[in-house]
């Protein structure tokens, strides 16, 4: 798999692995990644997350709460 920095409008693709720049998020639109500089808060990256394994069969990962910058933003 490759692995590719998220930018505004990319389309996605199979087998990609992407990576989000610092404060940054990513929301997935019409098969598009669109980033936005805004904290997430409440279900935000649940949704996410949904849209991206329904619309395109991806996965995710997340890193352990108590080694993320915000604890509540894994």
């Amino acid at each position: 798999m490759q692995v590719v920095e998220a930018k505004n409008d990319l389309q996605l693709s199979a087998n990609q692995i992407y990576t989000l720049p610092a404060s940054k998020l990513m929301e997935v639109r019409n098969g598009k990644l669109h980033l936005i500089t805004r904290p997430a808060v409440g279900s935000d990256g649940a949704e996410g997350i949904k849209v991206l394994k329904e619309e395109c069969g991806g996965t995710t990962m997340a890193q352990k709460p108590s080694t993320a910058q915000v604890e509540s933003m894994p």
